[in-house]
């Protein structure tokens, strides 16, 4: 099997992204191959893999994105990969604005002035849905901290810290892979730190661990 793609990074987060407006694979074929070339052990390596997919008949949106983790398993979105395949969409159809088709929602994409010379820069648009901010501990989370949820649609938890501890962070994250019962679908894990007027996130992302 041959695949052409295109290695790229939004914000930090890598991908091989591949262009599957041709392609028929079923998503166990999909899985297998975002396991494939995502793997940090092998040739390649990534976040996970993201497709370039034709819009869904009927429907409003100008293309479709996808992403299959490292894990195989498929993500509701990604913000850092929807500007890639936004830019994907861009360059092949030779516009500057799209509807984009999500696995469960869907994006409104722009291509926007370059934030420095040479980086390509998209702006996107994409329904959040807000949780209540906890304002203790979570019952049945192994953490002494608050978090508010967040649903992008793929679910997240988010905490405030003075300092990112990686080490929690990751112990934290790994606790959620498992699927426990207060998270069945697992759940993005973010720990954020304020720094002057910026903010520092580090994020323990469901199927794949520590990105950046």
């Amino acid at each position: 099997m041959r695949i052409a793609f295109t290695k790229c990074h939004g914000s930090g987060n890598d991908f091989p992204l591949i262009d599957a407006r041709a392609l028929d694979f079923s998503d166990a074929e999909w899985a297998a191959i975002a396991r494939t070339l995502a793997d940090r052990d092998g040739p390649l390596g990534g976040d996970g893999i993201l497709l370039l997919n034709q819009h869904v008949n009927g429907k409003n949106e100008t293309f479709a994105m996808r992403m299959f983790n490292s894990d195989g398993s498929e993500a509701e979105t990604c913000l850092n990969g929807l500007r890639c395949v936004a830019r994907a969409g861009f360059e092949a159809l030779g516009i500057e604005a799209a509807q984009v088709a999500l696995k469960a929602s869907t994006a409104t994409v722009s291509r926007a002035p370059d934030i420095a010379p040479g980086v390509y820069s998209v702006r996107t648009q994409a329904r959040a849905t807000m949780g209540i901010a906890a304002t203790g501990p979570l019952s049945g989370l192994p953490s002494t901290r608050a978090f508010v949820a967040v649903s992008m649609p793929n679910p997240h938890l988010i905490t405030f810290v003075d300092a990112v501890d990686e080490a929690e962070l990751v112990a934290l994250g790994g606790w959620c892979e498992a699927a426990p019962p207060l998270l069945p679908e697992r759940a993005n894990v973010s720990f954020v730190e304020m720094r002057g007027e910026d903010l520092f996130v580090r994020t323990f992302e469901r199927g794949v661990g520590l990105t950046n």
